[in-house]
């Protein structure tokens, strides 16, 4: 009895050595980031090399639904996408015994985005709309998305997102995204990095993704001067009368011949730069008016104003037909001392 136990126990050794010699293969199918996702439309597919095995690789014909060999006595294969943005594809293993084994995976493929060269925005430190708080506060609200579309590069915008960040390396690893691009604000000199890519479409964001920058910059207001008051004479005392704007121009520019001036009876007409008014304007309101200059410089675009006010003032009316001055000449020489004076009121008529 104790013989037959050693013998069977011998024979399970023996069996269960052979069994782990001759295992058949389990290969496992590897892509280089351990994904099943691809940026692109290739990727290689490895499994463990192993000298004495055969490696037999099929892809699926989703047409005619079998497989097709594609490659053989390669631990490595390279898979091409054909359009569709799903290949599956499997090795058939078999070692030196015959035995085989089989391993399976589905690749989805992404279509990498391409990213277009962005412009460098510019933006006058004053822009309509501004408080006087801030029209000459250094900062101003730019539209990131003003160039959405030269990044995009002619993508399809339901396929591929667009990101704006102040880093590369936010930009890179998609992290501190600006929320407002459509109104950020800056002091310019600053660097912004468009991302574009597939998330939020399937593909894998850290690597199908392309990164541009661009810089934003403030340009400064033209300076300018606050004019004194313009004044003229009213002839005829109606409480309107015509003016010379431009004779404000010196005074308001400070003599900078670079700048042009124009003037315009609202504050939002200057800033739109719309109803000009121009020499020999009659004021609008009687005795004073509010009016405006827009102090525009040609090489940037961008614009000051400056307010003074139209003051039409009366014209003394005088007496045409004064009362004749008579003095008595006592010592007959023909001359006396007349006080001109005296006579104010009757020449001012009253």
């Amino acid at each position: 009895m104790k013989r037959n136990l050693l013998f069977l126990s011998i024979f399970l050794l023996l069996f269960s050595a052979f069994a782990k010699a001759y295992a058949q293969p389990v290969p496992v199918i590897t892509t280089p980031d351990g994904s099943d996702q691809v940026c692109g439309d290739r990727v290689i597919l490895n499994v463990a090399n192993d000298p004495t095995f055969t490696y037999q690789w099929q892809q699926f014909n989703f047409s005619s639904m079998m497989y097709v060999n594609v490659g053989t006595n390669m631990s490595s294969i390279q898979v091409v996408d054909d359009m569709d943005g799903l290949e599956r594809v499997r090795v058939i293993v078999t070692d030196a015994m015959g035995m085989t084994g089989t391993d399976e995976i589905d690749i989805l493929f992404f279509n990498p985005p391409s990213i277009g060269v962005p412009i460098d925005l510019e933006l006058c430190d004053r822009t309509i709309g501004d408080t006087p708080a801030q029209w000459n506060d250094g900062i101003a609200n730019f539209n990131l998305n003003d160039n959405f579309n030269l990044i995009l590069n002619g993508q399809n915008g339901m396929q591929f997102r667009v990101s704006y960040h102040t880093s590369m390396g936010d930009a890179e690893n998609d992290i501190a995204e600006i929320m407002t691009p459509a109104s950020y604000p800056s002091a310019g000199g600053e660097t912004i990095w468009a991302r574009v890519d597939n998330a939020g479409y399937g593909a894998n964001p850290m690597q199908c993704f392309a990164v541009a920058s661009f810089t934003l910059t403030v340009t400064p207001n033209p300076l300018s001067n606050t004019p004194p008051d313009l004044e003229v004479c009213d002839l005829d005392n109606d409480g309107f009368a015509p003016f010379i704007l431009t004779d404000q121009n010196t005074a308001i520019t400070g003599g900078n011949p670079l700048l042009n001036v124009s003037y315009h009876p609202t504050l939002i007409d200057a800033e739109q730069d719309t109803n000009e008014r121009f020499d020999g304007y009659i004021n609008n309101t009687i005795d004073v008016e509010l009016f405006f200059a827009r102090i525009e410089d040609p090489a940037t675009g961008c614009f000051s104003t400056e307010q003074f006010q139209l003051i039409v003032l009366d014209t003394p009316m005088p007496n045409d037909t004064p009362d004749d001055y008579a003095l008595c000449d006592f010592d007959g020489d023909g001359l006396e001392v007349f006080d001109l004076t005296s006579r104010e009121m009757d020449v001012l008529g009253g």
